[in-house]
């Protein structure tokens, strides 16, 4: 509650966005939780951060969804990730796309473009310089110039991501 709150305003939680959360019944799973318990034994954290497949479609259907398409392409994210990337990294991924889905209610036309974008994040996150926009853009079949257009449209969701998890 007196945790800086995780929308990134610079408010503590409980003046900022928990009125609103306890109203629409939100519960803040993923890196806010997790990051914020500083004293959590390592054990534990291991346990929170989904590990297989099914617990990770766990992970989507606990998020507070506006739109079955943005459930729908957090399922098609993952089923693109797996085996490739490790389960931290898809559910740092996920909740990265939960809270721009749930912050900015995105049009998406072209799933694959959200895909490839994700992916090029990722890419970022995991410091592999291989992994670019023209890359992921041939991967999935779409324009570099709509990755590009994407990722400047996630960025604050991301820097926000960031800022937890170096709290």
């Amino acid at each position: 509650r007196n945790d800086p709150c995780p929308c990134g305003s610079g408010a503590k939680y409980k003046k900022c966005c928990i009125p609103k959360d306890e109203a629409t019944n939100v519960i803040r799973i993923g890196a806010q939780s997790f990051l914020a318990e500083e004293e959590q034994e390592e054990e534990e954290f291991e346990e929170i951060v989904p590990q297989t497949y099914d617990e990770l479609n766990e992970f989507i259907e606990l998020q507070p969804w506006s739109s079955e398409q943005y459930r729908t392409i957090a399922q098609q994210l993952t089923n693109h990730l797996w085996g490739r990337y490790e389960p931290l990294e898809i559910t740092t991924i996920l909740t990265l796309w939960t809270a721009y889905a749930r912050d900015y209610s995105p049009v998406i036309n072209k799933p694959d473009v959200i895909f490839a974008t994700m992916e090029y994040m990722m890419g970022i996150l995991t410091g592999n310089p291989s992994i670019t926009q023209a890359s992921v853009a041939k991967q999935y079949g779409v324009s570099s110039a709509s990755v590009s257009n994407r990722f400047k449209d996630m960025t604050p969701s991301l820097d926000r991501l960031f800022e937890i998890m170096l709290q």
